[in-house]
């Protein structure tokens, strides 16, 4: 098993097209009402630029429906497919359903590629040369609303959620974090009961220095805290597995694709706008610091997926990686 880190060698060319946006017109853009926070208008400008994709001609949705709702990425089904393509290793895909043969007992179940009968999922898998499929099954009442296209077509539409999932497995360096708007249905019917709060304006370029702000004072206060209790600690060794949060969360779940989307998360966590050296340390570092716990809790697939996220990334900083 490789224990030298992505971030110990050179990157090579970065084929991703280079953007130029401006974050004040995105934000704007992408959220009129006014429902993100600082580090969701960060993250998706990132996500974008790093995905070389254009919000401004609506080849990618930031999506929130109400202030009390995590924000998503989203991206046409097409897109995902279309993409794919451009990735010289690219076979296509197949998919199908899962439909219930009996109803009296939910465990008969069978696959089809022809949608008839009770439908309870749906699967495809998506295929690279030289590797195995990467498939992906999904429930049908895990994503659908009853209403509207999912009322009329929901074999169509649950097949969507299975053929971009497995293009998200495929190729997480290109659409980790991204989902399809059939994924995202069920998200559009909660509702937002929270009073709106009367607030004076701010641009959300003063909202993510404020955010910047209060992430290094809670920093500087943790690190005070750490001195004051140094003396004591002196003849205690610190584990470093203490109070890590990340770690904690990753070892958590058991889904491979989530464990991946958590260390992305992390990565792009440690990323500023000016793409500092010291924010390239932090991210090096931290990589670093995981690594073993990362490598020894993947499988083959997610410990290449895992080599992706971490080239995307580097690709940030062109003149540190």
């Amino acid at each position: 098993m490789n224990e030298i880190t992505p971030f110990a060698q050179k990157s090579v060319a970065n084929p991703t097209p280079t953007l130029d946006l401006d974050f004040e017109e995105v934000c704007k853009f992408i959220d009129p009402k006014k429902l993100g926070t600082p580090q969701e208008y960060k993250h998706f400008f990132e996500l974008c630029k790093m995905r070389g994709m254009n919000p401004l001609l609506k080849e990618v949705y930031w999506i929130k429906y109400s202030s009390n709702q995590s924000a998503a990425n989203v991206i046409a089904v097409d897109t995902f497919v279309a993409r794919a393509g451009d990735h010289h290793d690219y076979e296509g895909y197949e998919s199908g359903w899962y439909i219930q043969t009996d109803p009296k007992n939910p465990n008969s179940v069978e696959t089809t590629v022809m949608p008839y009968g009770k439908i309870v999922g749906a699967w495809c898998q998506v295929h690279r040369t030289n590797m195995k499929p990467f498939i992906s099954r999904v429930r049908i009442d895990a994503y659908s609303t009853g209403k509207s296209r999912w009322g009329t077509d929901p074999a169509g539409m649950i097949e969507k959620c299975a053929i971009a999932g497995a293009h998200r497995k495929a190729y997480p360096k290109s659409f980790a974090q991204l989902y399809s708007w059939e994924e995202m249905d069920q998200a559009r019917e909660v509702k937002d009961v929270t009073p709106p709060k009367k607030q004076e304006a701010k641009t959300p370029s003063q909202q993510v220095k404020e955010w910047d702000e209060e992430k290094s004072v809670k920093k500087y206060e943790e690190i005070k805290g750490k001195k004051k209790t140094a003396k004591k600690a002196k003849s205690e060794p610190e584990s470093e597995d203490s109070n890590d949060a990340f770690k904690a969360e990753f070892l958590d779940t058991e889904d491979q694709d989530e464990r991946i989307q958590l260390f992305n998360q992390a990565l792009m966590n440690l990323v500023d706008d000016d793409r500092t050296k010291e924010s390239y340390q932090n991210v090096k570092s931290f990589t670093e610091k995981h690594w073993n716990t990362l490598n020894q809790n993947l499988d083959k697939d997610h410990r290449d997926s895992l080599l992706n996220v971490c080239d995307a990334v580097k690709k940030l900083y062109p003149d540190e990686a």
